[in-house]
């Protein structure tokens, strides 16, 4: 073009070198065009080529290598000889649209992750909010701890998944603080449903106490089973049907004891034997609870704790506070003893400390 342009510009010239002139200009012109041509069609040839291998790539499987060879063969896109621009238009677009379409699906699949990561993360939020809900709400520490074995496993499964990194640092933060909390909630139901347990306990056993050391100490005079059997029962039921028939089972010796001299034989004879057996089971307490026994048993302690070691050893390990709470329910439903208000005071410490207020 710029030969074209030079040529005209540079004017006439004399009629008898004009023809030659120009037949020698148009045969150069015509030369360099055969090769400028064929140098265009090899360059629409080589973007054709180009479309054909990114299409090709569009239905990958391994997207991120489609995409890595499709940056690769956008680097060879390149023009030299320039065909008709409508037509370097539209091969522009075809290789766009491919390149496009392989862009595209990875674009969508990170919509799809993100998607699931935010479904991830928003199921960890709502287990926490779940745990939160139930710290602050049940009172049933069975309840409470059979939906937190379940909030639990249902965390595991939910943390497998993936979430966002920064997000999910927190939210475990948040679990953590959850599960804290909701320990903290059941032990507390738990503490209160016992100390429940026990009052209604240590409130039966009284009842039979009196009874049975009004009888000891020949005191059954107008005393009447029928109004015995009445008060009993409007006195509170225990939930442990187990403990409830244990502590019956119990008033209805005393009770039998009113009518029956051999069995008030059997209950006097009973009543040295039952503070024994206090003492020891003051000691045991003593020991499942961690509280100090006074100096002048300190050996029965420490052959008590020798004999209990060796039962541990061959029988397994023992949780110390539940075998506490059962020598408690031991306590209440021995049968009458003599009073001895060293041993009620040890009693007492042990008591605060298994079962706290």
């Amino acid at each position: 073009r710029e030969m074209r342009q030079a040529w005209a510009a540079a004017g006439p010239t004399e009629g008898r070198v004009r023809k030659a002139l120009e037949r020698r200009f148009h045969q150069s012109l015509r030369i360099l065009d055969r090769h400028l041509d064929a140098e265009r069609q090899r360059n629409q040839a080589l973007k054709r080529d180009l479309i054909a291998r990114v299409q090709a790539l569009v239905e990958t499987s391994d997207l991120e290598a489609a995409i890595e060879q499709t940056k690769a063969l956008q680097r060879e896109w390149h023009t030299t000889v320039p065909a008709r621009q409508k037509d370097e238009n539209r091969l522009w677009r075809e290789f766009r649209a491919a390149c496009d379409a392989i862009f595209e699906r990875r674009a969508a699949r990170q919509q799809v992750q993100a998607r699931e990561l935010a479904e991830h993360l928003a199921l960890r939020e709502a287990l926490c909010e779940e745990a939160e809900s139930l710290a602050a709400g049940e009172h049933d520490p069975r309840h409470l701890a059979a939906t937190q074995r379940d909030l639990i496993a249902r965390w595991r499964e939910a943390e497998s998944l993936p979430a966002p990194r920064q997000a999910a640092a927190q939210i475990a933060r948040r679990w953590q603080a959850c599960r804290e909390t909701l320990e903290r909630r059941r032990q507390t139901a738990e503490r209160g449903l016992r100390l429940a347990a026990l009052e209604r306990l240590e409130r039966l056993a009284a009842f039979c106490e009196r009874l049975e050391l009004a009888l000891i100490e020949r005191r059954s005079d107008g005393l009447d089973p029928e109004g015995l059997r009445r008060e009993w029962a409007e006195l509170p039921v225990q939930a442990d049907s187990g403990l409830q028939r244990a502590i019956t089972a119990r008033f209805e010796r005393a009770l039998q004891a009113l009518g029956d001299e051999a069995e008030l034989d059997s209950l006097r004879q009973s009543f040295a034997d039952n503070g024994r057996q206090r003492a020891q089971l003051c000691l045991q307490l003593e020991i499942a609870a961690g509280v100090e026994t006074p100096p002048e048993f300190a050996q029965q302690r420490l052959e008590l704790q020798v004999a209990r070691l060796a039962e541990r050893l061959s029988e397994g390990e023992e949780d110390s506070l539940q075998s506490g709470l059962r020598l408690l329910d031991d306590w209440y439903l021995l049968g009458p003893a003599p009073r001895d208000p060293a041993l009620e005071q040890r009693f007492e410490r042990v008591r605060a400390a298994l079962v706290p207020e």
